[in-house]
């Protein structure tokens, strides 16, 4: 499954040519949150930092 998501994102970020700066700010800050609370719960966060540093990759690609 994890692949799956991956290869999704992975196109996604060949195909965006322009990041909303103010969106994707939003974005990192509830993952940030999101990775906080799983810390603190014990829960896995790895696929949620992943996705923080796909977004933090699409802002520096379009900045």
């Amino acid at each position: 499954m994890k692949e799956y998501y991956r290869m999704v994102i992975e196109l996604c970020k060949q195909s965006i040519h322009q990041v909303n700066s103010e969106k994707s700010l939003e974005v990192l800050v509830e993952l940030d949150k999101a990775i906080t609370t799983a810390r603190i719960k014990g829960l896995p966060f790895e696929e949620l930092q992943e996705l923080k540093a796909d977004v933090e990759q699409l802002r520096t690609m379009c900045a």
